[in-house]
Formats: structure tokens, sequence, C-alpha cells
């Protein structure tokens, strides 16, 4: 029994009447919260934390505490169990990071849609005031009113790729390339846009909604974020262990200090929500594979994918 409490995935303390150190588990010594020689040592020797001293204090003393303590960059849930004088201790880092981030994006959300909404709410109200509306102000309500369709359908795409793909189908990775760029054919004329294409034949292995998803987010961003009378670029090549793509445009570029946070939801660029990139990569990884940008100020930025080794020449 005592070599499997050393070896839990969690903290077991057993301290005697005096206060010493019984027993200690591993995960205490791996997280460095106690000496690595601690039993026989009483519990203010052995332990290296002053609040889990303090509820060590607590323990001896019959005390029933649970608290939430931050150690560096973690943080541990610890319970005391006066009774039989032992305290568990858990690693919630986890779990307070995806609380931490279900709020900001909460609160991202919110303000994302509260914008749109109460500029509909004041065209709206002003059209109503009047007798006879003008129809420009209507126009710009129902733009409005688009772009908060547009931050549902983000949202709820988010939301998709965060749950387990259904069922998996080859996929000619240029038939989906070739629908994007079928799609985006009239944002390409209107910025006078030159595509150029080198696209091996090979298969993928996905879903074929979120591999357009993910095609359709980084050529969109090529485009909106291109010059007029601009380039892009596309290689899809075969390489060992996968596949390889490249997608480069003659952009101007992103800002240095942005490059950290690029795949961070709601880093907006002009116009947009600010959600593609975090969508892209998740999908990438969902399939095993790996997304990295490049960008060179005022001149290009390149987008590269790479593909794992499920991939199979047609």
């Amino acid at each position: 029994m005592e070599r499997i409490l050393r070896k839990l995935p969690l903290g077991v303390l057993v301290l005697d009447s005096s206060g010493r150190v019984v027993l200690a588990s591993d995960f205490l010594r791996e997280r460095g919260l106690i000496t690595q020689d601690p039993e026989g040592k009483r519990y203010y020797e052995a332990l290296k934390n002053l609040e889990i001293i303090a509820l060590a204090d607590d323990l001896l003393e019959g005390k029933k505490v649970e608290r939430t303590v931050s150690v560096g960059d973690r943080t541990y849930r610890v319970k005391t169990f006066p009774g039989d004088r032992y305290m568990l201790v858990e690693d919630t880092s986890k779990e307070v990071l995806v609380d931490r981030a279900f709020k900001e994006f909460v609160g991202a959300v919110s303000h994302e849609l509260a914008t749109p909404i109460t500029a509909v709410k004041g065209m709206l109200e002003t059209a109503l005031s009047s007798e006879n509306p003008d129809r420009s102000v209507l126009e710009r309500a129902v733009r409005r009113i688009e772009d908060l369709e547009r931050i549902v359908r983000a949202v709820r795409t988010l939301l998709m790729v965060e749950t387990p793909p259904g069922e998996e189908e080859e996929i000619e990775l240029g038939e989906v390339l070739e629908c994007v760029l079928e799609d985006l054919k009239e944002a390409v004329a209107k910025k006078g846009l030159k595509v150029s294409k080198e696209l091996e034949r090979v298969r993928i292995k996905g879903s074929r909604e979120r591999v357009y998803i993910l095609f359709r987010n980084i050529l969109e961003n090529a485009v909106k974020f291109n010059r007029e009378g601009g380039s892009i670029k596309i290689k899809a090549l075969s390489e060992e262990g996968g596949t390889l793509i490249l997608v480069e445009d003659t952009g101007e570029g992103i800002p240095r200090e942005k490059m950290p946070y690029l795949f961070k939801p709601f880093l907006k660029g002009e116009g947009g929500l600010g959600l593609g990139l975090t969508i892209s990569r998740k999908i990438v990884e969902s399939m095993g594979g790996s997304i990295e940008i490049r960008s060179e100020r005022g001149k290009s930025t390149t987008v590269k994918l790479t593909l794992p080794a499920q991939i199979s020449n047609l």
C-alpha cells in the first residue's frame, strides 16, 4: 500500500502525532514541494512552501481545510484530513488555465457582439423616429447585422474544431485548394492579384469541412492583407514523412510585436474578428500537423503547413 501511495499522481503527506513525516509521495518531491529525504523530519523542516506548512499546522490542530496554493506558475488544491493526519495535494493548474481562458473568451465574445448590437439599435431607433427613414441608415444596420452573423459563425466554427472530428475521408488536397480559390475569385479579382500554384497530387486523411475551413482562413488572409496588384504563391509538395504546403503573399507583412500572438483568439487585423488563425492551428494540430508563419515587414508573409505521414501520393 505504501508503494502505491508513493506513486500516486498527486501529493500525499502523512504525519505522526508529533508532526514528523511518515510518508511523502514522489509527486511532492518531483514538484519541489518537499525535500528529497523528508521521512522522519518535522513537517516544517521537510516542506518547502510556507502556505503548505501553515496547512500542516491546521492538520495537526485537527482542522479540516481545503485551500488553493500557488507555487511558481502552478496552482495546487490542498486538503487536510485530521482524523488520519494526512493531506492531499492536487495540481489544478490546467483547470485554472481553462477557467481563465473561458472567462477571457466569454469576455471577448461579449465585447465583439456588444459593438454591432449597440450600433444596430441606434440606427433602428433613428429610423423609427423618422417619418421618412433614410434608406442608407437601414442599409448600414443590415451590414452590422451581417457582422453579427460573421461573429456567430466564427464562434460556432471555433467550438466545432474543439470537438473530435466525425468520419474522416481521403481528400485530394488540390481539389480543396481549387474550391477555396473559386470561392475567393471575386475578392482576388477586385484586388487584381495574381495567383500561381504548384500543386503535387497528394491525398490527406481528414474532415473535408475542416480542411476547407483551414485553407479558406489562410487564403482569405493572403487576399485581405495583400497589396493591390500583388501575388499569392501556393505550393503543395510531398516530402519525406508527409506534405509541405506554403502560401506566400506580397502584403505588408506582420509587425514584429504581433508575431508571438498570431494564434491567440481575438487578435484582430483590419476588419477581422481574429479567430481565423486560432481555428487554423487547432485544425492542423488535430490532424497531427504543424503551422508556422514567417513574415518580412513591408515585403511578404508565408504560411508553412506540415501535414503528417498519413498522406500518400495518388
